[in-house]
């Protein structure tokens, strides 16, 4: 394979093994990502670690930050995931100093794609989270779900089973992928039901919405 093809290839598996060095099994993950491939390297490296993903959207300058503090305060993440270059940049975006405390920051985008060969399998069951998602927050503070493997693959049969989806459709979301719907529906279902999954800029839909359609 080429450099690009073991890019790709060793990238979720790349992230779990510097996680299954870093953290331990049954650790919770912070992730902060746009939508995009990084994201979606980073859940997979989690699970493949045996660590919970929580996915959380990246603070930009001028947003408020007040969703992440409370994530952040309630699920206490032994460890951020990021594609920045320089975390700090990003942890001072967040100024929840208090409720960061001694939590580790990770950039997956520096992480030696040739450490996927020190990858371990980890200990799965179907009562193992497989994600802690949080609600929006919009109306009050967030509050997590706990969802397990065995959840997350009950729904994904129903859905298959009950929309009839199959290896020849094909997804177009642009959902954003911290969010249940984007992630589950934008991600996973594509993945669960064998069929191609386009992805793009919920920036782009919100600038132009038929561009999701055409």
């Amino acid at each position: 394979a080429g450099v690009d093809e073991i890019y790709k290839i060793g990238g979720a598996q790349a992230i779990a093994a510097q996680l299954q060095l870093s953290t331990k099994a049954g650790d919770r993950a912070l992730l902060l990502f746009p939508s995009g491939l990084p994201f979606i390297a980073a859940y997979w490296g989690c699970l493949y670690a045996g660590v919970i993903p929580v996915p959380s959207y990246a603070p930009r300058a001028g947003r408020a930050a007040s969703r992440v503090e409370a994530i952040v305060a309630d699920a206490s993440p032994a460890i951020a995931l990021t594609d920045v270059l320089d975390p700090r940049l990003l942890e001072k975006r967040i100024g929840a100093q208090r409720e960061l405390g001694d939590m580790r920051w990770l950039a997956t985008s520096q992480i030696d794609r040739r450490l996927a060969a020190d990858w371990r399998t980890p200990s799965l069951r179907r009562d193992t989270l497989a994600l802690l998602q949080y609600t929006s927050g919009s109306t009050r503070t967030p509050h997590g779900v706990k969802v397990s493997h065995a959840h997350l693959l009950h729904n994904l049969a129903l859905a298959s089973h009950g929309i009839a989806i199959n290896a020849e459709d094909v997804c177009v979301s642009w959902a954003p992928l911290y969010h249940d719907m984007g992630l589950i529906w934008g991600v996973l279902q594509p993945i669960y039901s064998g069929m191609p999954l386009v992805l793009m800029s919920p920036t782009a839909f919100a600038e132009r919405p038929a561009s999701w359609l055409e």
